[in-house]
């Protein structure tokens, strides 16, 4: 008896996490393009010389990935 509750359990969790992610994924993937936006944007605005050179090698990445996924 036990089992089955908590097999309940499971499927009514399971269907409440499905309906949730399809109704927040245009909104993940905008919060996912603004903050590659704003990486772009402030790309090596550090005082730090050796974060700045890495962010620096990968801001082409960054932006081939924004004009793929976000344009």
């Amino acid at each position: 008896m036990q089992s089955l509750a908590r097999i309940i359990k499971c499927l009514i969790l399971c269907t409440a996490l499905s309906a949730c992610s399809f109704n927040n994924s245009d909104q993940v993937r905008q919060a996912a393009c603004n903050n590659l936006k704003s990486k772009i944007i402030f790309n090596a605005a550090t005082s730090d010389t050796r974060r700045a050179e890495i962010e620096r090698a990968q801001r082409p990445l960054d932006q081939y990935t924004y004009d793929r996924n976000c344009t």
